[in-house]
């Protein structure tokens, strides 16, 4: 749940050291740090999907009114407002990816062309037990996750492991070498894409010749 201090004070437990018996240790199993207090917000980014577990322990330094707001309410009402997703992403854990090195399909591509189609891509959130992409179905996008929990299921049954930090659906559709997708791709968790389309690709390679470098080599490696 998403939890708003309504009045009082807490602090973030940092980090818990290993548990021990002796008299030194005690007391020292704790490093606290920022003090919450009046509107802050606790539990954000496990909400938001940007981390499986909570990162942190969170005490009450003394007396505190708290409001609980039901992670799928949030969401939910957040949907209508997906214009403000990346704001409050960028404000947890920053718009990942930042550099091209980390996402091995755009391996090659010049950093700036890869900036571009960060910046005017789409950043989409997706609830849990959602399809990102059907089987069979149409489109010409390249689904990049940022954050979350998804698998990849091919007449319904799913394959392999789930997808990765920095994994892409839809190399093909992107390319331009197919319209239907090869696999669905169901959500497990709240998740966040990156969406860029073949069309944002085409634009871009009738302006920059380096760019058709990465295309012919993308080709290559892809199919």
């Amino acid at each position: 749940r998403l939890c708003v201090i309504r009045s009082g004070s807490a602090v973030v437990e940092e980090n818990r050291g290993a548990r021990t018996d002796t008299k030194e240790s005690q007391g020292s199993k704790s490093c606290f740090g920022r003090r919450l207090c009046k509107w802050d917000i606790v539990n954000a980014d496990l909400v938001l999907g940007l981390v499986p577990l909570a990162p942190h322990n969170v005490i009450v330094d003394n007396f505190c009114a708290v409001t609980e707001i039901q992670d799928t309410d949030f969401i939910n009402i957040l949907q209508n407002f997906p214009e403000e997703v990346p704001t409050l992403v960028s404000r947890l854990s920053g718009l990942w990816p930042m550099e091209v090195d980390q996402i091995s399909f755009f391996s090659g591509m010049a950093s700036s062309n890869f900036q571009r189609l960060m910046k005017e891509g789409e950043w989409n959130m997706h609830m849990a037990e959602r399809t990102v992409v059907r089987q069979n179905r149409e489109g010409t996008a390249l689904h990049l996750l940022c954050y979350g929990l998804a698998v990849r299921l091919v007449d319904d049954v799913i394959l392999g492991n789930p997808l990765a930090q920095g994994e892409v659906v839809g190399r093909a559709n992107f390319l331009g070498f197919t319209k239907r997708y090869p696999v669905t791709v169901r959500t497990q968790s709240v998740c966040h894409f990156r969406t860029m389309y073949h069309s944002q690709l085409v634009e871009m390679l009738e302006t920059d010749f380096p760019l058709r470098e990465w295309f012919e080599l993308a080709k290559v490696q892809n199919y």
